[in-house]
């Protein structure tokens, strides 16, 4: 799932865009508000001990272009049918999916 950090003086829809962009080459024409994550389901320990209760804005699209690249973010990157995810998914990202497809 991509996602990242709001820019100084950025919108969380804006931020949605560019993150998109960035971190898939994919261009969003249009998003739609689906929900807001947060809490102890979101928490992550980080190598170094800090650790984070995440904020998970969740937007969908039915209208983008572009297409799929691979960067130094990620190394292998696909869309797959709500039925058929792989199994080895980030877990904060696995409860997001759980919740809003269960």
């Amino acid at each position: 799932m991509p996602g990242g950090q709001l820019e100084l003086g950025e919108t969380p829809i804006d931020c949605a865009k560019r993150e998109l962009y960035e971190e898939t080459g994919l261009n969003a024409h249009t998003l739609e508000l689906v929900e807001i994550f947060a809490g102890e389901e979101l928490h992550f320990s980080y190598p170094n001990g800090d650790e984070t209760y995440g904020l998970c804005i969740v937007y969908k699209t039915y209208s983008f272009d572009g297409q799929i690249k691979i960067d130094e973010e990620s190394y292998e990157m696909e869309f797959f049918n709500i039925n058929s995810l792989p199994s080895h998914i980030f877990k904060p990202h696995q409860f997001i999916l759980n919740s809003l497809f269960n």
